[in-house]
């Protein structure tokens, strides 16, 4: 293969922009997986809060017995209060992290077709 320097100029500059578009790729790669683990933790966070909330209601409900008392159904609602604002708190981490992967994938898609007319426009 001729080096760069004997090749036609708007093929040596095909190749540069190539070049530059797979490193960009790469790093959207990178950001890709990044989303993809912060989802992972996220996903075992939520499963923790869900064990935890469960483990914490029957807890007070059987404390309660079979005739739980005010105190009791009180108590409940707090621990359901602050589980359903955990909830939302991770729902909206799930949903920002859902969209930095929207942005990373439309990007990533644009390269690719970008990529894909300059391997075009060569031949």
């Amino acid at each position: 293969m001729p080096s760069p320097d004997e090749l036609p100029a708007e093929l040596a500059q095909a190749l540069k922009r190539l070049a530059q578009e797979v490193q960009e790729t790469t790093s959207s790669h990178a950001g890709m997986d990044k989303c993809v683990a912060n989802l992972g933790s996220l996903m075992q966070q939520l499963e923790s809060a869900i064990a935890k909330h469960q483990a914490a209601t029957a807890s007070v409900l059987k404390q309660a017995g079979s005739k739980p008392d005010a105190k009791s159904l009180a108590k409940v609602q707090e621990q359901q209060a602050a589980f359903n604002s955990q909830m939302l708190k991770l729902q909206m981490q799930m949903q920002r992290e859902a969209q930095a992967m929207t942005s990373i994938s439309n990007v990533m898609k644009t390269h690719h077709d970008t990529i894909k007319n300059s391997i075009s426009n060569i031949r």
